[in-house]
């Protein structure tokens, strides 16, 4: 680095070294006084700097006899000796240790011509002051020797060192790096263009035009054992399939037999698995998840979602997308087998990661829409940007798929009443850092609500709801449903501790904003018949919040905690709820109008009136076996009421805390 600065300093500044090394009265670092026939001469920077003009050399020489001469006799001995020990490779160290234990010899030198030059030494009046600090000593002729050896190699470099770095990169690998890079790539190339161009067309005609997923194929392929490659005979034999040969053997004998047909413990075990298809199926299925099970695709799936740090991504949906395959239809090993990853590693990335993926969740963006809608309106689109409007409305809560898969996953883990399971997700027993998803659910389910609350008023003013709108209100619908049956799946069993984490959050104020919800945009759905499909989604969103709130109440005392919350609840919505009864009302009354005797008078043999009223009569049918109250049209007076009750209502009715309570009102006569 010194050589390189002191280099470029000379080249710059054009200072003639040799003129500044010989003495002479001119001015030695002046740039001026550089005639232009040295100039012509200096051509190179080696022209002007070399080992032997360096200044910085110059300057160690000249200064070297100052060193010296504060040096005695016998300290420049043991410069000499330190020298040769860094010719001989040491480190400094080691000179440092045999120049401190050389010390002490300096003073008892026996030659007599080194006597009486210590004592001229003594004797001259600016000698230097020996020191009572060995340590000082010994620092300074450990660098004065540096000195020494360092002008040594400047005069006399060693040959033994050879340039290494110059065999690593010959002219010949240079060469053929740079091919490397000129070379065109094979995309580039006409054939290979157009072999990608039929790539793409026959990806998208054959493909993707197939019904079934080749992943299921590829994984059957992957893990399916070594097979030894058939023999020459044993191609030429014809495929005999052993199920085909069973099934014909059990014909044979069902025909050849002449008495009664006797017990044949084969037949009738292949009988019963072959009439059991859709068990099969699960045991199939079962059978494919346990291949990826054993083979730690559970673990990939946790490893996977701890990795992401919460953000949304292809890698995450298609590791949701296989933990469902994984864990469709609840599989329990699965579930222990993750359960017990969690606990063993203590790994809180992987609840953290869910609660960032819920927060990353989008919700339909209202001002998002108004700003689109404006820009529109405006003309502020060209007639390209025409088909680019189009697919931004699709955008709209773009990533609705992910969110279901995201709750769906959360949904199996907890499937089949799994309570270990749920009472991790609320708490990570062990952990330094816990995170309770089970809030983060209901965070996000407030923010659908609310979402779905402003967009039923953008469009209050308006008689019906465009095709646009009610996709965003479908995408909605069904993120919110997943939701539900999420949150669900969280509480059943009962899980107490989840039921009561739910009645302490904000639950009770996303299910009031869905009521009204409910409550104002059935009315205005059923008014249009492009909406019909809208209405049957919204009330399916209604029956899966209606089961959720069901098992809110599972395994609770009379006059528990989560009833008062609940019946506070409805009184606080109570408007909303009437006008909700109001509508189921109208589907009753439509069965009193259609079975009513008047009608039947009126229209007696009329073929649509008979097949309407057994449509009617299959409607109530199949409303009977979830209504579960009636309502008494009695203003201002009171009716009694008689119930069928079953026989466990009867046995419940009777309990000693249900005798006493108040609010008894009801007499049952069976």
């Amino acid at each position: 680095n010194f050589k390189r600065e002191e280099q470029n300093f000379v080249v710059q500044n054009e200072i003639n070294n040799m003129s500044f090394l010989i003495t002479d009265t001119k001015c030695k670092m002046s740039k001026g006084i550089v005639s232009d026939q040295e100039r012509k001469k200096m051509k190179r920077k080696g022209d002007r700097y070399s080992m032997q003009t360096s200044l910085i050399v110059a300057t160690l020489k000249r200064l070297l006899p100052v060193g010296l001469n504060i040096c005695a006799p016998g300290e420049q001995e043991l410069i000499a000796l330190a020298k040769n020990r860094f010719t001989q490779k040491d480190t400094e160290d080691e000179v440092r240790e045999i120049i401190r234990n050389n010390l002490h010899l300096q003073g008892k030198l026996e030659d007599p011509a080194i006597r009486w030059q210590m004592a001229l030494y003594r004797d001259l009046p600016n000698h230097y002051e020996e020191t009572s600090d060995p340590e000082r000593t010994v620092e300074r002729v450990l660098d004065i020797a540096h000195v020494l050896f360092h002008l040594d190699q400047v005069e006399h470099p060693q040959r033994s060192k050879k340039a290494v770095w110059h065999k690593l990169l010959s002219k010949q690998r240079k060469r053929a790096v740079v091919a490397c890079f000129r070379m065109a790539p094979l995309y580039n190339l006409p054939r290979h263009r157009a072999v990608n161009l039929f790539l793409q067309g026959y990806e998208k005609s054959w493909i993707e035009a197939e019904e079934h997923y080749f992943e299921d194929k590829l994984i059957e392929d992957l893990a399916k054992p070594g097979e030894q490659e058939p023999s020459e005979e044993e191609e030429g034999m014809k495929h005999i399939d052993p199920l085909h040969q069973l099934i014909q053997l059990f014909s044979r004998t069902a025909l050849t037999e002449k008495c009664k047909l006797d017990e044949d413990n084969l037949y009738m075990a292949y009988a019963d698995i072959m009439a059991k298809e859709k068990e099969m199926e699960k045991q199939k299925l079962l059978y494919q998840q346990a291949r990826l099970h054993d083979r730690g695709a559970a673990e990939m799936v946790l490893q996977t979602i701890s990795a992401s740090k919460g953000e949304m991504g292809p890698m995450v949906a298609s590791t949701l997308k296989l933990g469902i395959a994984i864990l469709n239809g609840g599989n329990s090993t699965v579930q222990q087998k993750m359960l017990d990853y969690l606990k063993d590693k203590k790994d809180v990335g992987f609840f953290q990661s869910l609660a960032g993926l819920m927060q990353s969740c989008s919700v339909l963006d209202l001002n998002a829409f108004e700003r689109q809608n404006k820009a529109e309106g405006l003309g502020m689109v060209t007639e390209e940007g025409s088909v680019i409007t189009h697919e931004r409305g699709e955008k709209v809560m773009q990533d609705d798929e992910f969110t279901c898969d995201l709750f769906r996953f959360l949904q199996l883990l907890c499937e089949g009443h799994n309570s270990d399971f749920q009472n991790y997700l609320r708490t990570q027993t062990g952990n330094n850092t816990t995170v309770n998803i089970i809030i983060s659910t209901v965070d996000y389910l407030l923010r659908v609500q609310e979402s779905i609350s402003d967009f039923y008023w953008y469009y209050s003013g308006k008689d019906v709801i465009d095709e646009q709108g009610q996709r965003n209100f479908s995408k909605a619908i069904n993120v919110a449903k997943q939701v539900f049956n999420t949150l669900t799946e969280y509480i059943q069993g009962p899980c107490t501790g989840n039921q009561q984490s739910l009645a302490h959050s904000r639950l009770w104020d996303a299910v009031v904003g869905f009521l009204h919800v409910f409550a104002h945009m059935q009315m205005k759905l059923s008014q249009d018949s492009s909406q019909i499909e809208l209405l049957k989604e919204l009330m399916d969103l209604q029956k899966d919040m209606v089961v959720m709130l069901l098992s809110m109440l599972e395994g609770n005392v009379v006059n528990g905690t989560i009833g008062k919350q609940m019946v506070d609840m409805l009184v606080e919505s109570s408007n909303n709820v009437e006008m909700i009864l109001k509508f189921f009302d109208m589907f009753l009354k439509l069965k009193d109008l259609t079975s009513s005797d008047a009608f039947k008078e009126h229209m007696p043999h009329d073929t649509q009136l008979q097949t309407d009223a057994g449509w009617q009569t299959a409607s109530s049918a199949t409303s009977s076996q979830y209504l579960g109250g009636l309502r008494s049209w009695a203003p201002k007076r009171i009716e009694r009421s008689i119930l069928r009750s079953s026989e466990s209502s009867r046995t419940q009715w009777e309990k000693p805390q249900v005798k006493r309570n108040p609010k008894r009102q009801f007499i049952l006569m069976w």
